[in-house]
């Protein structure tokens, strides 16, 4: 029985420290590996049958940006939450939740809300 607490307590401390050592947010399946950092900018795109990341080291990028009148807006702040990625742009007020949907071969990103008026998603 000492053993299970231990093992447990263990358990639970390594998803704490897991979760609280990583500011990044990781969507991937057997085929590659997308990791963006909570303030929306693209880390890597990795294939993960070739290991090539995909991404420009050189030039930063940013997972989202909406319009409004006709001004394009990067996104600021994202969160995931669940299967919600939480999206938020700043001064604009505009926040968007964006439902994740994971297979095996693809992983489907479905607008479920924005908060706020925009031109388009871009």
């Amino acid at each position: 029985m000492k053993n299970i607490k231990n093992c447990i307590v263990l358990i639970i401390l390594s998803i704490f420290f897991t979760s609280c050592t990583t500011n990044n947010i990781v969507l991937e399946n057997d085929y590659f590996k997308y990791v963006i950092a909570v303030t929306g900018t693209n880390l890597k795109f990795v294939d993960k049958v070739t290991g090539t990341d995909y991404l420009d080291p050189i030039t930063d990028s940013k997972c989202a940006n909406i319009l409004i009148d006709s001004v394009k807006y990067e996104v600021t702040s994202l969160s995931l939450e669940g299967d919600q990625l939480k999206m938020e742009f700043g001064e604009t007020g505009v926040s968007v939740d964006v439902k994740v949907i994971k297979a095996d071969d693809r992983i489907t990103l479905k607008i479920a809300s924005v908060t706020g008026k925009i031109e388009s998603w871009v």
